[in-house]
């Protein structure tokens, strides 16, 4: 899917792109192939493009109203990291031997430090899935829930290892 980067600097990735005609204000509405099945929720239309509108999947939605229904809250998992995507620059700056995956920047209170993740460390895989940017390495963080437990594939002194690392909640105000 696609990838945008919103006026709030969010990021929303694994998007599916339609030319289906919605408008801003009236998102939310479903959208639906051919054979009439609900593929995806139009989400956003792109100002600079006529006629190009974005939707999650319907699997992604799902999730999320999973949650709702069980919980009355959407739950979100959180690995406690600050992440980077992987440059050349990057790369050679910190001397480190690939330029693909994501750097970590920042290690605070929370699972990826209980598991043992360090400042610079570079991750490249989540479950045997290689993550190429912070965009995706989130995206894919989406698709598990606070309880699981995830194997990174971590790249630190030019060593790959795989490290278990347990997610927990993020915190909810109220």
């Amino acid at each position: 899917g696609r990838t945008l980067q919103t006026e709030l600097g969010a990021t929303l990735s694994d998007l599916i792109q339609t030319d289906a005609a919605f408008n801003e204000g009236n998102s939310g509405g479903p959208l639906i192939n051919l054979q009439g099945q609900v593929v995806g929720i139009n989400t956003t239309v792109l100002a600079s493009a006529q006629g190009i509108g974005f939707g999650v999947s319907s699997n992604f939605a799902r999730r999320f109203s999973d949650d709702l229904i069980e919980f009355g809250i959407v739950r979100r998992p959180q690995i406690g990291l600050s992440l980077e995507t992987m440059r050349d620059s990057i790369a050679v700056a910190l001397d480190i031997p690939i330029s693909r995956g994501v750097l970590v920047t920042g290690v605070g209170d929370g699972p990826g430090r209980d598991a043992g993740i360090e400042e610079f460390d570079v991750l490249m895989e989540i479950e045997g899935k290689p993550v190429g940017s912070r965009p995706e390495f989130l995206s894919s963080m989406w698709s598990y829930r606070p309880g699981d437990e995830i194997v990174l594939t971590v790249m630190r002194d030019s060593k790959q290892m795989e490290i278990v690392v347990s997610l927990t909640e993020i915190p909810t105000d109220g």
